[in-house]
């Protein structure tokens, strides 16, 4: 081990001893309390912008509650000790994003030991995304994945694009799985009177890529033909996170039925994201 590594890790063990610290005291003056349990440490601003919305959103929709932040490498330190401090009134809350299934393993291992551990309390895993490869290992994951799930009575799946809300609802037909949008749009913090010119062009060049050069080759010409001014940025984008094809904005609908398509910054989507969460709380013995 370096030099550097081993003033990393030693940096780390401190932060996480003072977290477990706070954490005793916020479990003792708060009755309960949302966790926010292995966010993200890394730099890319999605996975950010993420846990951002995330505490807004508990803030905003639980106001009974403390809402607690632990990151991943926190975690997986102190683990043990942090499943010994949760209690059954509180809610372990899962960062969405495109975390589970074959594309990013480590992160959906992440997320079946969450689940596992945490069987005595509410578990809210917010809006994903999943992908399982064709394959024997995907099949694998599949397995695992469904039999994790199952196992816990007390999860509830978000859903944030129709192929995962129907892969979820395969995997583990009884748990509570709702069809909402990404959480990101909760946070409608953008100006809408700054004068725009041009456009920004931002694509992936890392495995969660959606078009080759080919294609991107074919695109940037067709959009300057359009009288678009282009700045182009290709680059990757995170390290270990996320699968983020989808099909555009997801509907709210709990396991079943169908609505028309809210957002967040709407009052109508705002209002009925709010009362799925109540009725999720309801229906694990919380009350607002």
């Amino acid at each position: 081990m370096s030099f550097t590594e081993l003033k990393g890790h030693i940096s780390c063990e401190v932060r996480t001893r003072d977290m477990l610290r706070r954490f005793a005291q916020n479990q003792k003056s708060s009755l309960r309390t949302a966790i926010m349990i292995a966010t993200p440490s890394h730099g890319n601003l999605g996975d950010q912008a993420i846990v951002y919305a995330q505490k807004r959103f508990l803030a905003d929709a639980l106001p009974g509650f403390s809402v607690f932040e632990i990151q991943r490498y926190q975690y997986e330190l102190a683990r043990e000790s942090i499943q010994g401090m949760v209690r059954p009134s509180d809610i372990v809350v899962v960062d969405g994003g495109g975390n589970v299934g074959t594309l990013w393993p480590e992160e959906n291992d992440k997320i079946n030991d969450i689940v596992s551990r945490f069987v005595d309390c509410s578990v809210l895993v917010f809006p994903q995304t999943a992908y399982f490869e064709d394959s024997e290992r995907g099949q694998e994951c599949e397995r695992e994945t469904a039999t994790v799930y199952r196992s816990n009575p007390n999860l509830v799946y978000f859903s944030r694009d129709r192929r995962t809300f129907e892969t979820i609802g395969k995997l583990t037909p009884d748990t509570p799985n709702y069809y909402v949008p990404d959480i990101v749009p909760y946070i409608n913090d953008a100006p809408f009177s700054t004068e725009r010119s041009g456009a920004l062009l931002c694509l992936r060049a890392d495995k969660e890529r959606a078009l080759d050069d080919e294609a991107v080759k074919r695109l940037i010409p067709s959009l300057s033909n359009l009288g678009f001014r282009l700045v182009v940025r290709l680059r990757s984008l995170r390290s270990q996170q996320g699968f983020t094809r989808g099909t555009g904005m997801p509907f709210f609908a709990p396991s079943g039925q169908s609505s028309a398509p809210p957002s967040w910054s709407s009052p109508t989507g705002s209002m009925a994201c709010f009362s799925l969460l109540s009725l999720a709380l309801h229906a694990w013995r919380w009350t607002i």
